[in-house]
This record gives C-alpha cells, sequence and structure tokens, in this order.
C-alpha cells in the first residue's frame, strides 16, 4: 500500500491485489454503501493520518476509486469545503459518461515536473492503457511553465474500450494540464526533445 499526500487537500492511496484481499474487498465490488469497503478506507485514512498527516476527519471529503487491471486499486481522497454530504464516487457506469470516438485520438498534457508526469504514468500503466504515447522535455534553452509533455494517442473500439476511460483522464488534470492549442504539437516537435518515442506510458511507469 502506498500513501502519497498530493497538496494538503488530496491523497492518493494505491492498493495492490494483496492489499485488497487483506481488507476483504474486491476491485469489481468497490461501493462505499457496503460494510467491508467503508471500514477499509477508514483504516487506511487513520494510517495516513499518522503516516503522512493528511487529516479527513475534520470536514467534507470525496472518494474517488478506480480499480487497477492487476487486482488492486487507486484511491483519491479529496478535501472538499461544499455545503453537501459527502460524496462517495466509488463506481464507474457506463451511461453516466459520453460514447467514446471512433477516430484516433491524440491528447497533449503539460506538466510542471518530471515527478508529475512519472506519477501519471503509473496511474494510466495500472489501468491498462494500451494506446501509443510519447513524453518530450523542453530544451533548456526554452524552459517555460509546462517542462515535460505527455501525448497520448488512443483507438479506441466500442466493442473493447473501458467504460472508465474517460473518467481516468480527468485525474490526470490533478497533476498537468490538458493543453487544447492547435499550435501546441507544432511547439513541442519545435523546441522540445522526445525522451520517450515509445510506449511512454508503460515505460515511464517503471521509474516511479
Amino acid at each position: 500500500m502506498e500513501l502519497t499526500p498530493i497538496g494538503k487537500e488530496k491523497l492518493e492511496i494505491f492498493l495492490t491485489s494483496k492489499d485488497m484481499a487483506e481488507f476483504n474487498i474486491t476491485a469489481e465490488q468497490l461501493n462505499y454503501e457496503n460494510t467491508e469497503t467503508r471500514r477499509a478506507v477508514w483504516t487506511i485514512l487513520d494510517k495516513a493520518k499518522h503516516k503522512t498527516g493528511f487529516d479527513a476527519a475534520k470536514g467534507k471529503i470525496r472518494i474517488d476509486a478506480l480499480p487497477s487491471q492487476n487486482g488492486g486499486c487507486v484511491i483519491f481522497i479529496t478535501k472538499t469545503e461544499s455545503p453537501c454530504k459527502t460524496e462517495e464516487n466509488m463506481n464507474c457506469a457506463k451511461e453516466k459518461y459520453p460514447a467514446v470516438p471512433q477516430k484516433p485520438h491524440k491528447t497533449i498534457y503539460g506538466f510542471g515536473s518530471l515527478s508529475d508526469l512519472l506519477r501519471v504514468c503509473r496511474f494510466l500503466f495500472s489501468r491498462g492503457y494500451a494506446g501509443e504515447s510519447l513524453a518530450f522535455m523542453e530544451k533548456e534553452e526554452n524552459r517555460a511553465k509546462n517542462k515535460y509533455y505527455l501525448i497520448l494517442t488512443e483507438r479506441p473500439s466500442y466493442r473493447d474500450v473501458n467504460p472508465c476511460s474517460v473518467f481516468e483522464n480527468m485525474f490526470i488534470g490533478e497533476f498537468g494540464t490538458k493543453l487544447t492549442d492547435e499550435n501546441t504539437f507544432s511547439y513541442i516537435n519545435e523546441h522540445c526533445d522526445c525522451f520517450c518515442k515509445k510506449n511512454a506510458v508503460k515505460t515511464l511507469s517503471e521509474m516511479a
């Protein structure tokens, strides 16, 4: 089990399949209304408070959980000042998300640090990301706010699409910035060096 604070308001919890077995919960049946799941979450949060100082007992929190391909899961705990009750968002219903396009879709994310890029790659790889991916770094003389870039190219089909794929990529925004400017590709090709030309998600996840 890995506990990683993201600032003061968010905690990333990475559980392996062995961790899940010890807590008597499964990735396929994550549900906060389930007693075992609820007990596991608060046991983990108690450990997080002692190990990292992250205290989820004060105020409202939102809980987002995504099962990983290897039987484990990634859980994000977010403190929120929202007046509504605590949200336990532990399911990923297909009907809640828009249809995934059939044409290849290319997306660029910018990161201020290498550690943020590596963390995102680990998260995507644990979820079974299988699309093309490349990683770039700004040349020293052209360092800007976003020093690192990750380009994701997916070719999904309705037959094998993961219903959580749209939801997953929303989490990348917690670490980097989605870049939509049509000139971004040209800028990267001209001012950046590609330091991982193939399977960047898999390769860099091993370094996280």
